[in-house]
Order: C-alpha cells, then sequence, then structure tokens
C-alpha cells in the first residue's frame, strides 16, 4: 500500500517509544518510533505495526492511515479532539496597544 513500508510488528512489537517532543496532538498516542531511532524519523503505527509515512513529523497521513485502516479507534481519536477543544479555556483578545 502507497505511504507504508512491509516492515512488520514482528520485528518491531512493544518496542516502540513515544514521541520526544509531542506538539500535543491526541493522534501520537497510537504512533511510536523504535527505540533505535533517535532521531525519529519512522513513524510506526502501534495498532498496525507498519511503518507510516510522514513529511516532518505531519500528523495528516497518520489521521489519513487512522482513518482508512482503523475506524473505530479513528472515531475515538475525533471524539477525544472535540472534547479537548472544548475544555480549554478561551483565551480573551490581546489588549489594544495605544501610543
Amino acid at each position: 500500500m502507497e505511504g507504508e513500508d512491509e516492515t512488520t510488528g514482528e520485528d518491531i512489537g512493544e518496542h516502540l517509544v513515544s514521541k520526544k517532543k509531542n506538539n500535543g496532538s491526541l493522534i501520537w498516542r497510537w504512533f511510536g518510533f523504535k527505540i533505535s531511532d533517535e532521531q525519529q524519523k519512522d513513524v510506526f503505527c502501534r495498532e498496525y505495526t507498519k511503518q507510516v509515512l510522514t513529511k516532518s513529523s505531519s500528523t495528516t497521513n497518520l489521521f489519513n492511515h487512522f482513518k482508512q485502516r482503523h475506524k473505530k479507534e479513528y472515531e475515538e481519536c475525533v471524539k477525544l479532539r472535540a472534547a479537548a477543544q472544548t475544555v480549554k479555556p478561551s483565551q480573551p483578545p490581546a489588549p489594544k496597544q495605544t501610543t
């Protein structure tokens, strides 16, 4: 399938680590990196146990992978994102600068 290689879960198993610098996206709960990948360039799906290609850790391909292959988990992620957005306190507008 396009955007994925043939690395199987048998090769990585439980040996995935979380993203070092998490940008706050909930999608990273379902993806990780091999321990040996210190620069964290190769993203692996924890459910599908295959590599998912991304550009600069962009989450777009990760969401697309989830939507196509893990509908139940994708729906859960969408619900969690919606809940997180409603919980965030709204920022008051910045005060106007007067000179």
